[in-house]
């Protein structure tokens, strides 16, 4: 008994602990930008428990804060709006954002009730309390943003603190004799780590008559990238009139089922907006895009174009957990209650660590033989996934400071040898100064593959002319920070005679940069899987597959402009060709033009001459012969004119554009050999002789072999469900139980339980209509394959009625006899493991991603009742069956 004074005291200390600590304000500091009535020096604020941030918010408790102020003028109503920034990004209180608070002023006194409105000159003492609840994360840095506004949005008052969101951690006392031991949990902060982000899609619900963002695109950039790209239109001016506001929601397990984020940007005036939470991000898009300027108010309605925009994982923190998040983004209408809606997914892996990959591509000698012998230098494939750098080179000259030698760095983005110069160098220097700077530093990369000198600590001059090998030599990722953008990056190496200016020796190094995201040890990252084909001699089918690797055009910019031509990637196995080019001048015999083809086996750009050949002719004789046998194949994808069986010729000039051309490889014979395929184009001047226009097209060609039974040799339609959406009607239906989910590596089932609120007769009409993706990427177009609206009743007379047996072994939906039913009665029904039987699925229809939207009409009224959407991946495969074949015995 002899503790229990101790803990009175430790008891009544607690107790004046926590009374005092309204004793002493809070430190708080001004909302940056925001001009408020009050200013921050006539704010008297206190924080429980906080007298200077950051202040220590422990998640399942309450913190209170008074504020005393005095309005300059009269006040008619106040709301309260809370959030915390975090990395920029809002996330509001939950139960304070938003509210009213009138119910929560007093007098000076702080025990006399005031209600609004305010008068000018009464001092206010604004008393609230909220709650830190479970859900919000863990948060070791953030900004409280507390203000009070008025019902037009004006600010009253404002005020930010620094704080932090940690868990709640329990005092445990243990009472023995006259020992008081107090054993408490530890709290440790993990250092935050990067965060790898990508676009997933994009798609425009509603509002087409405010803004039409239907040319904006998020398109595959490379292996690993997705950029935003395409143009949006704005068809009304923004002006105060409307309002903005982006929710958040995610999906843990990357299925489309989405759980609403705390994490939001509250609804604010357009030009609000725009003077405010724009500001903080514009920086992230300024580069990339026309979007208006900070402040501009109202937003004048025109184009506004974004350029391959890369999500920018500055923008997201690892307080966001990994998955699929949906970002909302509204604009609303005052008065009018259904918004513009336009969901962007965006997918993050977890967290992680980028890193960089760097790959030789090809080494290229343009002028210097005197100086540098490289012939028996090569770039070759060393494994799947790297390359390497072997042979000799032998240095003709000693090399001093009677030269000059640096690097300049351009990049192609898209990986197709359109290369822009880049602003990053090593600046040219003489020769030894550059070796005893540069090379020194980074020459423990190059040694042990190579017998390079040494460079010591006083240096090396001149560099020693004789021979030197490089085995195996490959580049250590290590040294390239990871801000160094992906692409195709093109190294020019330039050595000048210093006396006379002269470039005495040039070399080109082609490397490929990637990043990936390198996981921690104990995470296994990569299963790699190796399929054995086993090609057994006897029926079978041989296919060449042509694929479009990148496009080169050397010189005959007087005849032909094709910047805007682009080679690009349509799905992940073919890529096609797009864009616009414009013939200069009128085609006719005074040139002539043929094909030559080089072959480079493995792929490396190290290219041999192949003997196939279109030989030259003619121009009008070539396009006569060679290419009206084959204009088939290009006139549905471009706009090349029609050449008939008497000829065409001059071909004419003018603009000429292609979309999404292909090749098809049915022309191509299967004894062409594998490999990448360079096919040089040659126009010729017949009088002087003079190449006046060279091109080169590079593709790759492989050969599948298909194994098949000419009997039962059949393909076969698969198709898996992807998700379902509600988007309407939960008066009539509630499926929020409903899920679709992986039931094993290749098919996807339904399951749940959903309640049908109301019976269903013929009050009702019901249809369904067809959308496909061609690519997958949620750019839908409609299909004119649909089942028509109905009456219900006989809706499922007819269509439900027919395909039933598809359903009632997976779910407990009513059977429907021939003579139908109606109405439909309410009722719960569940479904499990349900999935689609794809062999009522006729062969015609196309692959791709099909969302089915499902409408239920008031047929009284015309007004659409209820509206769901189920998405399923439509595919084929080829079906071959295995035949054993034995010789009878003799």
């Amino acid at each position: 008994m002899k503790s229990f004074p101790t803990l009175a005291v430790i008891a009544i200390f607690a107790v004046v602990c926590s009374l005092n600590a309204f004793a002493q304000a809070t430190v708080v500091e001004s909302c940056g930008a925001t001009r408020s009535l009050v200013p921050i020096e006539e704010n008297v604020v206190e924080i429980s428990n906080c007298e200077k941030g950051p202040c220590r918010l422990k998640r399942r408790t309450s913190v209170s804060i008074n504020q005393k102020f005095t309005p300059t003028e009269d006040v008619k109503s106040l709301s309260t709006t809370v959030f915390a920034k975090i990395v920029g990004l809002p996330l509001p209180f939950v139960g304070v954002d938003g509210t009213s608070a009138c119910p929560y002023l007093y007098a000076e006194d702080g025990t006399t009730k005031l209600e609004c409105p305010l008068k000018a000159g009464v001092p206010v003492v604004y008393k609230r309390s909220f709650d830190v609840l479970e859900i919000y994360p863990k948060i070791p840095s953030m900004t409280i943003h507390w203000e009070l506004q008025t019902k037009s949005g004006r600010s009253i008052t404002c005020f930010e603190v620094p704080a932090k969101i940690v868990m709640f951690h329990t005092l445990i006392v243990t009472v023995h004799t006259i020992h008081l031991f107090g054993l408490t949990q530890a709290m440790v902060e993990l250092p935050a780590v990067p965060v790898y982000v990508m676009y997933e899609r994009f798609q425009q619900n509603n509002g087409s008559d405010i803004l039409d963002a239907s040319n904006l695109r998020i398109r595959k950039f490379n292996r690993t990238l997705t950029v935003f790209d395409g143009t949006l239109e704005l068809l009304r001016d923004l002006d105060n009139s409307y309002a903005f506001s982006i929710l958040l929601s995610y999906s843990t397990l990357g299925n489309n089922q989405f759980i609403r984020s705390p994490f939001r940007i509250p609804e604010q005036h357009v030009c609000t907006f725009f003077n405010t939470t724009y500001r903080d991000y514009y920086k992230f898009y300024r580069n990339t895009t026309n979007l208006p300027e900070p402040g501009e108010c109202p937003i004048a309605a025109r184009q506004f174009y974004v350029r391959n925009k890369v999500l920018d994982s500055k923008l997201i923190n690892n307080y966001f957990q990994p998955g699929l998040w949906r970002v909302d983004i509204l604009i609303l209408k005052r008065g009018n209650q259904q918004p513009l809606v336009i969901a962007l997914a965006l997918f993050l892996p977890g967290d992680g660590l980028l890193r960089v990959m760097l790959d030789f591509d090809r080494y290229e000698m343009v002028n210097g033989t005197e100086y540098i012998n490289m012939e028996k230098f090569r770039v070759r494939k060393y494994n799947r996934t790297l390359s390497a750098m072997n042979g000799t080179g032998v240095v003709l000259v000693d090399l001093d400071n009677r030269f000059m030698f640096g690097v300049d760095f351009a990049r192609s983005a898209q990986g197709n040898n359109q290369f822009n110069a880049y602003p990053m160098k090593l600046a040219s220097k003489p020769f030894c100064e550059f070796i005893n700077q540069y090379y020194r530093e980074y020459q423990h990369l190059f040694l042990k593959y190579t017998n390079l000198p040494f460079v010591s600590e006083e240096g090396l001059c001149p560099f020693p002319k004789g021979t030197y090998w490089a085995k195996d030599a490959h580049i250590d990722t290590s040294s390239i920070p990871p801000v160094v953008p992906e692409g195709l990056w093109r190294c020019t190496v330039d050595m000048v005679e210093r006396a006379t200016g002269v470039l005495i020796s040039r070399s080109l190094m082609y490397v490929r940069l990637t990043k990936e995201l390198a996981m921690y040890p104990f995470v296994l990252t990569t299963a790699f899987a190796t399929a054995l084909i086993l090609i057994v001699p006897g029926d079978g089918l041989l296919r060449v597959i042509l694929d479009f690797d990148r496009w080169e055009v050397y010189n005959g910019s007087a005849f032909f402009n094709m910047e805007k031509f682009r080679v690009r990637k349509y799905n992940r196995t073919l890529s096609v060709m797009n864009g616009t080019g414009v013939l200069l001048v009128d085609l006719d015999n005074r040139y002539s033009y043929g094909v030559h083809f080089a072959r480079s086996a493995q792929g490396n750009n190290q290219f041999n001459a192949y003997p196939m050949k279109l030989a030259s002719k003619p121009f009008c004789e070539f396009i006569n012969q060679y290419y009206r046998d084959y204009q088939h194949l290009f006139l549905k994808y471009t706009n090349l004119p029609f050449v008939p069986e008497e000829g065409l010729c001059p071909f004419p000039k003018g603009t000429y554009w292609a979309k999404d051309a292909h090749i098809d490889s049915s022309v191509i014979p299967v004894v062409v050999p594998e490999g990448l395929w360079r096919c040089t184009t040659d126009l010729t001047d017949t009088e002087t002789g003079e190449l006046v226009a060279r091109v080169a097209l590079l593709v790759t060609a492989v050969i599948a072999f298909y194994q098949l039974d000419p009997s039962a040799g059949l393909m076969k339609v698969i198709v898996d469900f992807d998700r379902w959406e509600h988007i309407n009607g939960s008066d009539i239906f509630n499926v929020e139980k409903l899920r679709v989910r992986k039931y094993n590596r290749t098919l996807s089932v339904l399951n749940g339980t959903g309640v049908l609120l109301v019976d269903l007769s013929d009050k009702y009409e019901y249809g369904l209509s067809f959308a496909r993706s061609a690519q997958g990427n949620s750019q839908y177009d409609a299909y004119p394959m649909k089942l028509a609206s109905r009456p219900f009743c006989e809706f499922i007379k007819t269509h439900y009625h027919d395909y039933q047996h598809l359903f009632l072994n997976f779910t407990n939906l009513p059977f429907v006899p021939d003579e139908g039913l109606c109405p439909f009665p309410k009722g719960e029904y569940w479904v499990k493991d349900a999935y689609i039987d794809s062999s009522v699925i006729p062969i015609v229809v196309p692959e791709g991603f099909w969302r089915a939207t499902t409408e239920l009409r008031l047929i009284a009224t015309g007004e659409i009742v209820a509206r769901g959407a189920m998405y399923v991946k439509l595919t084929k495969e080829i079906v071959a069956v295995t035949m054993l074949v034995t010789q009878p015995k003799t």
